[in-house]
């Protein structure tokens, strides 16, 4: 009796053995298992395969548009130093020497070689006219006091001075009531020599657009 007694238990045991079983099996992963398939679930930062020659290709046009555009500016440069070549080399020309005349109560000398090197020693009030080149106003409005010497001198408080260029060779004298001034622009001498080689180390030659 006893032994009948027991078989259910024993039934039981040997039933939750072998769902324990089964659930292990089911549950076990092969070791070799993540070598065997791609490893899609960690983003490394890494670009899929199938999107690198979409990049190359994206590349190869923005380089292409760059060139496209670089070609568009030289052919601009070429017709625009065509066209202005003539009204540039006369405005050059016309840039070389400036001189003037001023009316006005004053006394003073204004020698210049250069920014970097002058002598000034002037006071008027004046008003002038005359030749700027072509790219200045040809009038003088100003009342100064001026001490200079060297590569210092003391600021302007004018209206409208004349034109003063960094390269000049520049002559200024004002005497009672009559002043005058010539000035000899050497940086636009060597302009004027570069734009004839279609060089314009001033920086100041008309384009087109």
């Amino acid at each position: 009796m006893s032994r009948n007694k027991n078989m259910p238990f024993v039934f039981v045991f040997f039933l939750l053995l072998a769902g324990l079983s089964l659930l292990s099996v089911g549950c076990a992963v092969p070791a070799n298992k993540t070598a065997a398939l791609p490893d899609y679930g960690v983003y490394t930062g890494a670009m899929p395969l199938m999107e690198v020659p979409a990049l190359f290709s994206l590349v190869e046009q923005e380089e292409s548009v760059e060139e496209a555009a670089e070609e568009d500016e030289e052919e601009q440069s070429v017709l625009s130093t065509a066209l202005l070549y003539i009204p540039n080399r006369i405005f050059d020309l016309f840039d070389v020497a400036r001189l003037g005349v001023n009316v006005g109560p004053g006394l003073g000398i204004d020698l210049r070689a250069t920014k970097w090197a002058k002598v000034i020693f002037a006071t008027d009030t004046s008003v002038g006219v005359g030749f700027q080149s072509l790219r200045h106003l040809p009038v003088c409005v100003r009342s100064r006091a001026k001490l200079g010497l060297a590569f210092i001198s003391t600021p302007d408080l004018n209206v409208l001075d004349w034109y003063h260029g960094d390269y000049d060779l520049r002559v200024e004298l004002h005497l009672l009531l009559i002043g005058a001034h010539v000035a000899v622009d050497f940086g636009e001498i060597f302009d004027f020599i570069g734009g004839i080689f279609t060089w314009d180390p001033m920086d100041d030659d008309f384009i087109v657009g």
